[in-house]
């Protein structure tokens, strides 16, 4: 499920890759259009103005829409000995940035056509979500999670001097708040070969820490 706050929709994705937008109307939400490939969606975000969606298939194609569902571009992107981990846009939604397992981001122009592969790491990098935050001066925060249980923080695509932050936590998902002040790392940390602990922890933008919680492990 992907929220667009903006424009009062949200889409959701069922097993077989079919997107359905919803739209809120009169207090109810109503089915506004349907967009389907017969491919498993792997990962789709909304530009940062909430205009335009990227979406990116199990098969490697991957599509530019409005938020009227019209088709600006779509390309199929094949990519050996690595696959894609995360997709999101410019804040001016002039590129679309992509995350590949290889530890290499790929940048794509308006056209869908590849300008640049840049290297910033030699780890790999996790299926998790990257994220892109728009701040008032425009400047923007660029994160992405290694599978060495890592973080990088970029000032932006082409930052060569990141940031890593070792979380030491397994399973890492990755988020921002909504002011794109406060970025979130949630994961856990075997403590032997039967427990662990769950964790929660809070940085600034600006790659502060900020507090950690601690999550009681569940019995069921």
């Amino acid at each position: 499920m992907s929220w667009n706050i903006l424009y009062e929709k949200t889409a959701t994705v069922d097993e077989k890759g079919v997107i359905f937008v919803w739209i809120k109307h009169d207090n109810r939400w109503s089915l506004e259009f349907i967009n389907d490939r017969n491919h498993p969606v792997i990962d789709m975000s909304w530009s940062h103005d909430e205009r335009m969606t990227v979406i990116r298939y199990e098969d490697g194609f991957i599509l530019a829409d409005s938020v009227t569902g019209q088709c600006y571009w779509s390309t199929i992107l094949n990519i050996s000995q690595a696959k894609i981990s995360a997709i999101t846009w410019m804040p001016d939604v002039s590129h679309v940035i992509l995350s590949i397992t290889a530890g290499q981001l790929i940048i794509m122009d308006h056209h869908g056509n590849v300008i640049e592969i840049i290297s910033l790491s030699i780890q790999s990098i996790k299926n998790n979500p990257m994220d892109i935050t728009k701040f008032v001066n425009d400047d923007y925060i660029l994160v992405r999670s290694l599978e060495n249980e890592q973080i990088l923080f970029l000032n932006n695509y082409q930052d060569q001097s990141s940031i890593v932050v070792d979380t030491e936590l397994q399973n890492i998902k990755i988020d921002w708040s909504s002011p794109g002040e406060i970025f979130t790392v949630g994961g856990h940390k075997h403590l032997n070969d039967i427990n662990y602990t769950n964790q929660i922890i809070f940085y600034t933008r600006r790659r502060e820490f900020l507090h950690r919680v601690y999550i009681p492990q569940l019995v069921c």
